[in-house]
C-alpha cells in the first residue's frame, strides 16, 4: 500500500463540513430540538422518527436487540422510545441517520457496521458482568465506536485509490493507526471525536470512541472506556468472520482477567451475537 503524503491533507474541517449534509440536518436539528425541550413528549419523538421508515426500523431493531431483554416484543415506535429512553433514541436515531449517509460501493463498509453491531453487543453484556455501567450508553458506544473509519473514507473518497482503501479496510490494531496517521495526519479515533462532537453527542460516548484502541488511564469515563476497549477486543475471539480492525492483544488479556472474567465468559458472549446474527445481517442489509 502506498502511504505516501502525497494523500495527505487537513481533514478537520472536510469531517465539520459532513455535520451540515441534509441527509443528516433534518434528523440532526427536529430531533435535538425537541428532546431538549421540557415538555416533549413520547409522541413527539414517534412522530419525527416515523417520517423516515429506514430510520424507525432501525430504531425497533435496536430495542428488540437481545441485550434489553425484549426480542421480538416491540413494534411501535412509540414502544422503542419508551424503553430506550430519549437521549438513547436520539443517538440511535443519529446513527441510523449517519450509517445512511456512508453507504458506500464498498460492500466491505457493511461489514464494518455489522463489526460495529457485535463490539455493541459484547459492550453492552459486559457490563452486566463487569462493571455496572450504563449498557445503553456502552452499546451506543460500540455501535459507533468506528464511524472515524467512514468518516475518513467519505472525506477523501476523491483523493485515494480503491486499492488504497481495501487496504486499510483490511489493517488491525497498531498497523492501521499507523496507516491512518500517516496518510491522514490523524486517526479514526481523532476523525470520530470531531465528528460527533459537531453532532452534539455526550461525552460519556465520544470518550470511550476516541480510545477503543487504548487503554484508558485517567477519569473521566475510564470505565466506559474500558468496556469499549475490550469488547473490540473480544470481538476479535468471538465473530472474527465479520470483517474488523480489532486485535485480542496481551492488554486485553490483562484487563479480562483483572475484571475477573474466564473463558466460559467468553462462551457466554459467543452464544448472545450469534442470537443477534439475524438482526446484524437485517439492520446492515447484508
Amino acid at each position: 500500500m502506498n502511504t505516501g503524503t502525497e494523500h495527505a491533507f487537513p481533514v478537520k474541517e472536510k469531517i465539520l463540513q459532513l455535520s451540515n449534509l441534509p441527509s443528516l440536518a433534518v434528523v440532526k436539528y427536529q430531533l435535538i430540538k425537541a428532546l431538549n425541550k421540557d415538555n416533549t413528549s413520547i409522541e413527539d419523538i414517534a412522530e419525527i422518527i416515523r417520517h423516515d421508515q429506514a430510520l424507525a426500523s432501525r430504531v425497533i431493531a435496536v430495542a428488540n436487540s437481545a441485550f434489553l431483554g425484549y426480542p421480538g416484543k416491540i413494534n411501535a415506535i412509540e414502544q422503542a422510545v419508551m424503553l430506550l429512553g430519549f437521549d438513547l433514541v436520539r443517538s440511535i436515531s443519529l446513527a441510523a441517520s449517519i450509517f445512511n449517509v456512508f453507504a458506500s460501493q464498498y460492500g466491505n463498509f457493511k461489514q464494518m457496521w455489522a463489526h460495529s453491531y457485535v463490539v455493541a453487543n459484547i459492550a453492552a453484556s459486559l457490563c452486566n458482568k463487569v462493571s455496572g455501567k450504563d449498557r445503553s450508553s456502552c452499546f451506543l458506544a460500540g455501535l459507533l465506536h468506528d464511524i472515524g473509519r467512514l468518516v475518513l473514507f467519505r472525506v477523501i473518497s476523491d483523493t485515494i485509490m480503491d486499492t488504497e482503501v481495501h487496504d486499510l479496510i483490511a489493517m488491525k490494531g497498531e498497523a492501521l493507526i499507523q496507516a491512518e496517521t500517516k496518510l491522514f495526519q490523524c486517526t479514526h479515533m481523532q476523525a470520530a471525536q470531531w465528528f460527533l462532537d459537531n453532532l452534539c453527542f455526550p461525552e460519556e460516548i465520544i470518550v470511550p470512541i476516541t480510545t477503543h484502541h487504548s487503554v484508558r488511564r485517567e477519569e473521566p469515563h475510564k470505565r466506559s472506556a474500558d468496556i469499549i476497549f475490550l469488547a473490540e477486543g473480544m470481538s476479535d475471539l468471538i465473530c472474527p468472520q465479520v470483517v474488523h480492525d480489532g486485535q485480542w492483544t496481551d492488554e486485553h488479556q490483562k484487563m479480562f482477567l483483572e475484571n475477573g472474567l474466564v473463558e466460559k465468559d467468553i462462551d457466554d458472549l459467543k452464544a448472545i451475537v450469534e442470537k443477534e446474527q439475524s438482526a446484524i445481517a437485517t439492520f446492515f442489509d447484508l
